[in-house]
C-alpha cells in the first residue's frame, strides 16, 4: 500500500504530509488558515532551504551532516554511522546507527520514521 494523500483535522499531520509532498485532501478552513499563518512566520524567520537527500546506504564509521536544512534518508544506516542535522530527520528505511536532529537547539524540528 502507498500513501498518496491524506485528510485530517490535525495541524501536524497535514504539515508532515506538505513537507512529504504527499497530497492533502478537504482542507477544512481552520487548517488552511493555521497552515498560512505558520508557512508565513517560517518564512520570516529564515530562507527556505531544500532537504538534504541521502540516497545510498551509510556505512560503519561514516558522519553525514546537513547544515540548516532538513534531511531524508533513503536508505539503510548501519551501526557507528552518524547523522547529524540542523532541522529535523526523515527515515524511510532501518536505522542502526546515532540520529542526532536541531543540532543547533532550535527544538522545533523532529524525527519522522515512514519504515514499512
Amino acid at each position: 500500500m502507498v500513501a498518496v494523500g491524506i485528510r485530517s483535522d490535525k495541524k501536524e499531520l497535514v504539515d508532515f504530509a506538505k513537507f512529504s509532498g504527499i497530497a492533502v485532501f478537504g482542507k477544512p478552513d481552520s487548517i488552511q488558515e493555521k497552515t498560512t499563518k505558520t508557512a508565513s512566520s517560517l518564512l520570516q524567520d529564515k530562507a527556505y532551504q531544500a532537504p538534504k537527500v541521502v540516497i545510498n546506504e551509510v556505512n560503519s564509521f561514516e558522519q553525514i551532516i546537513a547544515k540548516n536544512s532538513d534531511l531524508i534518508l533513503l536508505d539503510k544506516i548501519k551501526s557507528g554511522s552518524e547523522i547529524m542535522s540542523f532541522g529535523s530527520i526523515l527515515v524511510y528505511k532501518e536505522v542502526q546507527g546515532h540520529l542526532f536532529s536541531d543540532i543547533n537547539g532550535d527544538e522545533k524540528n523532529h524525527y519522522f520514521y515512514a519504515i514499512f
